[in-house]
């Protein structure tokens, strides 16, 4: 029921976000990268034209500096844009230029911290991860503990285990 109710919801309110419509591994990670402590709208803003500039990991480890932080210009912490690019060094040197799916070998990489790689590995790889963000405990604690402000995050991983089935990984 609570599953339903998520889809419905969905159905109903779901935003058409450009990174929802690939499954391009970059492309979500990229995403997922700029969307760390920047609102959406901002994202949308920028994502393409990065895309366009830097279409592949290839291009984004061999770009100049100055250019890198051009493109990424109004996003914010340009911490996340340098990580990005050691990121891309590092898939090239260490992956082969593909990014792997597993999570933890997802967390390995620079400006990866394990929302990004649950989602990373649930959205690009199609892995049953389990993973939280503020959205994610929003949404539970609301459903299931309306009644309490005290809410650990080990209390909601049983509820997030029943309704995604997803036992395989936990990045705690």
């Amino acid at each position: 029921m609570f599953r339903k109710k998520i889809y419905d919801f969905y159905e109903d309110h779901g935003r058409d976000l450009p990174w929802r419509r690939t499954r391009n591994p970059y492309r979500i990670l990229v995403s997922e990268i700029m969307l760390q402590q920047t609102q959406v709208e901002r994202v949308l803003e920028k994502y393409t034209g990065f895309i366009r500039t830097f279409p592949d990991f290839s291009a984004l480890a061999a770009a100049p500096l100055n250019t890198l932080l051009a493109v990424w210009q109004g996003l914010g912490y340009n911490r996340r844009a340098l990580a990005l690019k050691a990121l891309a060094q590092k898939v090239i040197a260490e992956h082969r230029g593909k990014l792997p799916a597993n999570p933890e070998k997802l967390l390995a990489l620079p400006g990866v911290g394990k929302y990004t790689a649950g989602a990373v590995a649930a959205f690009a790889f199609n892995k049953a991860v389990l993973f939280m963000d503020t959205n994610i405990r929003r949404v539970y604690i609301h459903e299931f503990f309306h009644d309490r402000d005290d809410i650990h995050d080990d209390e909601l991983i049983p509820f997030l285990e029943r309704s995604n089935s997803a036992t395989k990984y936990y990045l705690p």
